[in-house]
């Protein structure tokens, strides 16, 4: 697997092979299979039930370009690391997440966008945040980001914001 530079997964049915009908998906499952990766598109995922994505890009250092804007993460609530530590990521096509729409609400974000020094732009336009959520350094040190859509996010009752954006020169 360490050759690996272009993965595409595209089914039209539901059960995909590499999400066994589960709520998680974390770095078991991801990260060593995945991280010499450079590009990766996973449109085509039924993700909607998904509860927790945590880590689960985590440290997928080679990535330059990842493609999601197929998924809806409508009952998600955790999404913690989920592209922490990507330091060569420059684009992530999340535009449809919708996430937390469905559920109480993400309760947490922490460190999810970490380190991510090439990512240039993020549109987390329209998730819903529980009361209480964490999102601490949730692009910290992204050094690159220029623009970030949060425009209709409902943050109004986060508990936990230390250096969300610490490290963030351009944003």
């Amino acid at each position: 697997m360490h050759n690996l530079k272009n993965v595409v997964i595209h089914h039209p049915e539901e059960n995909v092979w590499i999400l066994p009908q589960t709520t998680a998906w974390t770095r078991p499952y991801a990260r060593t299979a995945l991280e010499s990766l450079e590009a990766l598109n996973l449109n085509g995922l039924n993700v909607e039930n998904m509860k927790s994505v945590h880590q689960f890009v985590f440290q997928c250092w080679f990535l330059k370009s990842l493609d999601l804007s197929s998924w809806r993460l409508l009952n998600a609530e955790n999404l913690a690391y989920m592209f922490g530590e990507c330091s060569n990521i420059e684009t992530i096509d999340i535009g449809n997440f919708s996430a937390g729409s469905n559920s109480g609400g993400l309760v947490t974000t922490e460190y999810m966008f970490s380190n991510c020094r090439k990512l240039k732009s993020v549109d987390i336009d329209g998730w819903k945040y529980a009361s209480g959520a964490v999102t601490r350094r949730m692009f910290g040190e992204c050094n690159s980001l220029d623009a970030i859509d949060m425009s209709t996010c409902e943050m109004s009752s986060l508990n936990n914001t230390n250096s969300m954006f610490e490290g963030c020169r351009s944003a």
